[in-house]
């Protein structure tokens, strides 16, 4: 099931370029707006809502008042919480309120995005779509996440296993370790499903996250290349 995402602000100048971009970055998932907590309660209550991302300061109903609702209504679900200015107490504030997180604007649009893919990974038992294979798991590594990851696409199917954060080893079509992770990586238009604990203790990658990444990206571009 494709990832259903709020994003909350009165401005729209804000608003509707980070619409814009988190739909040409995340095609699968649905991105929609509100320009209130008023609006965005309307939508929350008529739909599931996997991941809210929201201003403070707002008309009508602030984000305040919204974090209320959502912490008493859906505690479950993730919320992003999104300042002009982070005065002293807010963060712990907003974490009362059950915020997952905090971001000061102006806001770099590729740390936002992985910080969506953060919150979405933390506590998520089921699929995701709409969020690259790289991306999410830099969110697993954030979360410290201990897990395996289940990754089907078009190009095959792969498991990559995490304890706290850290890649340890990985599956695809009877070959495992580095050689599994980076060709698991390259997939495109996955489909992923995140579950239980990570089987085993040994590291069979030996290779940082970072690294793996662009090694990946690197004989992806290479293969491109060549055909």
């Amino acid at each position: 099931m494709d990832e259903s995402i709020l994003i909350v602000d009165d401005d729209r100048s804000f608003l509707e370029p980070l619409l814009f971009y988190l739909a040409e970055e995340m095609p699968e998932a649905v991105v929609r707006g509100a320009g209130n907590g008023d609006d965005a309660v309307k939508i929350i209550e008529s739909d599931k809502i996997d991941l809210l991302v929201t201003d403070l300061k707002m008309p009508k109903m602030d984000g305040f008042v919204l974090l209320s609702y959502m912490h008493h209504k859906h505690p479950q679900t993730p919320v992003i919480v999104l300042t002009g200015h982070e005065e002293p107490g807010l963060r712990e504030q907003v974490g009362r309120l059950g915020a997952d997180r905090l971001m000061e604007k102006p806001v770099d649009l590729q740390k936002l995005r992985e910080t969506m893919g953060s919150a979405l990974a933390k506590g998520i038992s089921g699929s995701i779509q709409g969020i690259s294979v790289p991306t999410f798991i830099q969110a697993l590594e954030m979360d410290k996440a201990t897990c395996t990851l289940a990754i089907r696409s078009p190009g095959g199917e792969g498991r990559l296993y995490f304890r706290e954060g850290e890649l340890i080893n990985a599956r695809q079509n009877g070959s495992s370790g580095l050689e599994a992770a980076l060709f698991i990586i390259s997939f495109e238009n996955a489909k992923m499903e995140i579950s239980g604990e990570a089987p085993g203790h040994e590291n069979k990658v030996g290779m940082s996250l970072k690294h793996i990444i662009l090694e990946a990206g690197r004989r992806k571009d290479e293969s491109d290349r060549t055909k």
